[in-house]
């Protein structure tokens, strides 16, 4: 009888422990998953930057070709 009882409160221990251990599986699992959507939001803020970054090397490179317009047609004149 005391053997079964043993075994009973072993088995019971057991199934605390892995009770504990998939509650710490689904916190991994969601703290995964949000750290997957703040990458994303990352990733499109980042492409919008770069959208931003090749509008600003065009308008700078026409702005330079209009100034140096400017100076050539000051020289002539």
């Amino acid at each position: 009888m005391m053997v079964i009882i043993q075994l009973l409160k072993k088995i019971q221990r057991v199934k605390q422990e892995l009770d504990e251990a998939k509650e710490v599986v689904r916190n991994n699992i969601q703290l995964v998953l949000q750290r997957d959507e703040r990458l994303d939001a990352l990733n499109a803020r980042a492409d919008v930057m770069e959208a931003g970054a090749a509008q600003f090397t065009l308008n700078a490179a026409r702005l330079h070709r209009n100034i140096w317009w400017k100076n050539f047609r000051m020289i002539i004149a």
